[in-house]
């Protein structure tokens, strides 16, 4: 009779928890699943941190150039620049494969550039819990310039910039007057 062996049951349950032996086991059993879906849940966020930092470089890179577009470029649009952008975004991006680009904008506020980009992010062991995806947002601000920029430039000229670069074929002095006028070209 199922009726008169259910609080024979019920006894035997509550011998088994008095019983330390039992005990430890069966609680042991009973938190193994909530342990592993934390530990999993742990990896879950820190996979999500570092595709978090990988998209504020990119979108840092990116709005860096809509940037450097608007100040060289007269009438340049938000349109134009998330446009022309968007490469740098995607390039400097590194998707493992469970991330994907949702939405990339620029926005132009007059003195500064604002860049930002979503990205849909794939869960593994928060799935477990409901949790299937992450949105992860990153934004970067740049200020346009009014002002004039000196730079002061700190160069090696010991005899060793007299050494011959293999790859170039110039002596390092030479190789570093070139940098030196690309870098002043390129800021100034």
């Amino acid at each position: 009779c199922l009726r008169c062996s259910l609080p024979r049951r019920v006894r035997a349950f509550r011998r088994s928890i008095r019983n330390d032996r039992v005990n430890l086991s069966l609680r042991l059993g009973l938190s193994i699943l909530p342990l592993m879906v934390c530990a999993g849940a742990a990896g879950d966020l820190e996979r999500g941190v570092n595709a978090r930092t990988n998209l504020q470089a990119a979108v840092d890179t990116a709005t860096l150039y809509a940037a450097a577009y608007s100040s060289n470029t007269t009438g340049a649009t938000a349109a134009t620049m998330t446009t022309l952008s968007k490469p740098y975004l995607t390039q400097n991006y590194e998707d493992a494969g469970d991330a994907a680009v949702m939405s990339y904008n620029i926005v132009d506020n007059g003195n500064s550039i604002t860049g930002t980009a979503t990205i849909k992010y794939t869960t593994y062991f928060m799935a477990v819990a409901g949790y299937t995806s992450m949105t992860l947002t990153a934004s970067s601000t740049v200020q346009k310039s009014g002002i004039n920029l000196e730079v002061a430039l700190v160069v090696d000229n010991t005899n060793s910039m007299n050494s011959v670069n293999a790859s170039t074929g110039n002596t390092a002095i030479a190789d570093l007057k070139a940098a030196a006028t690309k870098f002043v070209a390129t800021v100034m």
